[in-house]
């Protein structure tokens, strides 16, 4: 689904359907399978979000999940305070999953604090702390 490098880290984010519904991983370094799965169930519910963020040494943080179709952007709060806004993108067909895809590489260090979804026209639809503030 997209793939990138960050310094000496090649990264790797996968979306695929599976048995029980759908799976999302990241693969980090040069060859890397994907280091677990996080998914479920292929419907999303309408103003909603699922989201992970991977964190690792000598790595970017990864953010990344799946929001409503009517979520237009998610900005993600680091535990610096400061803020990333990435627009949703529209899954694959071939998926047959319902609602819409996020990614985004944090620096090295940063902590995502919290995530709000946006509608197209920029009201807040949800908020979600991932840290204590």
């Amino acid at each position: 689904m997209a793939e990138g490098r960050d310094g000496d880290v090649t990264w790797r984010y996968e979306i695929y359907r599976t048995a029980d519904g759908y799976c999302e991983a990241i693969a980090s370094g040069p060859g890397a399978e994907p280091s677990g799965c996080t998914g479920g169930n292929i419907d999303i519910a309408p103003g909603t979000v699922s989201v992970s963020a991977e964190s690792g040494t000598d790595r970017p943080t990864f953010v990344y999940g799946r929001a409503g179709d009517e979520v237009a952007t998610v900005r993600i709060t680091t535990s610096a305070g400061d803020v990333q806004a990435v627009e949703t993108i529209e899954a694959p067909a071939e998926l047959g999953l319902s609602g819409r895809l996020f990614f985004e590489v944090l620096p090295e260090g940063a902590e995502a604090r919290s995530v709000e979804t946006l509608s197209v026209e920029g009201s807040v639809l949800e908020t979600h702390d991932l840290i204590a503030p």
